[in-house]
């Protein structure tokens, strides 16, 4: 408050905002809510026009050392942490967020320090895929921690990325309206792999280990 209260007393422009964040066990999608308490403080001093930029945030379940250097910045936990989170920010005043990170090798990456890809790599490999279905297509569903993106491309195919973040349920039905899709898992035994679904009566049903973390990428074919 004295920094903002301090730019406007000066006039100081201020053209971004930016803060640090990291999703955890206790209190996972509290990240989500970060971009409105942010507008809120900002519009608050005047800066309505002012930028936020989260720019490093991660999930880290415990910040223990043995967790920490033993693969724990980059499981299926922080994957799909990922995916929902940044499913979540579409509606939200957030500008720009800046995962950290992506490089090669290091702790918190996308790779393992002799190169594998790892399952962040997957859900941001994900994550791509939607993009590329770039106009956006309404999508709601009524259970906690399942998180949904859904958009159609250029030539009109559709495109819905599910995430489940240690969601209660057996199995995920999508209303399919005549249309065939491919159906790709990451979870703790599938790197983006390709699944089957099953079709009954126009819907697609997607099984779903209920209470583990897992993301569905579902194409239109």
């Amino acid at each position: 408050d004295k920094f903002l209260a301090g730019c406007r007393e000066h006039n100081v422009p201020l053209d971004f905002f930016s803060w640090h964040s990291y999703g955890s066990k206790q209190n996972p999608f509290g990240i989500n809510e970060e971009p409105f308490t942010a507008r809120k403080l900002l519009d608050s001093y005047g800066f309505t026009d002012t930028e936020l930029h989260l720019n490093e945030w991660h999930y880290v379940e415990k910040w223990d050392s043995y967790f920490m250097h033993n693969g724990g910045l980059s499981t299926i936990q922080c994957a799909v942490h990922a995916a929902a989170v940044i499913t979540a920010w579409q509606d939200t005043p957030l500008d720009m967020a800046n995962y950290y990170t992506i490089g090669r090798g290091g702790l918190f990456s996308a790779w393992y320090p002799w190169g594998e890809k790892n399952r962040i790599y997957y859900a941001f490999l994900a994550l791509a895929a939607i993009n590329r279905h770039a106009e956006r297509i309404s999508a709601t569903n009524s259970t906690e921690n399942i998180f949904v993106l859904a958009g159609k491309d250029a030539s009109g195919k559709a495109a819905i990325l599910i995430s489940s973040f240690y969601a209660e349920t057996e199995k995920i039905v999508l209303n399919t309206e005549g249309r065939n899709f491919q159906v790709k898992v990451l979870d703790e035994t599938h790197n983006l792999e390709e699944i089957p679904g099953l079709v009954e009566n126009g819907k697609l049903h997607i099984p779903v280990c209920s209470g583990t973390p897992a993301l569905w990428l579902i194409e239109e074919i």
